[in-house]
């Protein structure tokens, strides 16, 4: 598995997460060369969970021909159009799945995971609920890695 953030603190988390192989994507072109490297052509699929637009591009352009670019969440309207081209999607066959909830039987077998120790979770912290603007403001920062959780 391929693990990609931006900066070596993000990194170094998606290393102790398991991943086989860890990318700082700060410099784009250079990760998806080394990417490419790799794993002998691209990757099948990749996992979008980023608001960014930049993130939808280096996915598509470190997939495979035929693979698939699952993406959870959207992007504002802001960041502008994801870049996909005819060539992408004929010629390529890249194929895009767009998640924005997951179905009642898939926390069930997302539980199951966590049972088997096969999904890892980083807790950065426990805050109360009187934190929620500053915790949402350190989300739109990046200021952490891993998730937050808030108690009432």
């Amino acid at each position: 598995m391929v693990g990609v953030d931006l900066g070596p603190k993000r990194v170094e988390f998606v290393e102790k997460l398991g991943a086989d192989l860890a990318i700082d994507a700060t410099r784009p072109e250079e990760a998806i060369k080394i990417i490419k490297e790799k794993t002998g052509g691209g990757v099948h699929a990749a996992v979008v969970e980023t608001p960014s637009i930049g993130g939808y591009d280096l996915a598509i352009k470190i997939l495979r021909p035929t693979g698939y670019m699952v993406v959870i969440g959207c992007p504002a309207d802001a960041e502008g159009p994801i870049p996909i081209t005819p060539f992408i999607n004929v010629v390529l066959g890249i194929r895009i799945i767009p998640s924005m909830v997951a179905m009642p039987y898939e926390y069930y077998e997302l539980f199951d995971l966590m049972l088997e120790g096969k999904v890892k979770v980083h807790v950065e912290s426990i805050e109360p609920l009187e934190n929620i603007n500053k915790i949402f403001k350190e989300l739109e920062e990046r200021a952490y890695v891993g998730r937050k959780v808030v108690k009432p």
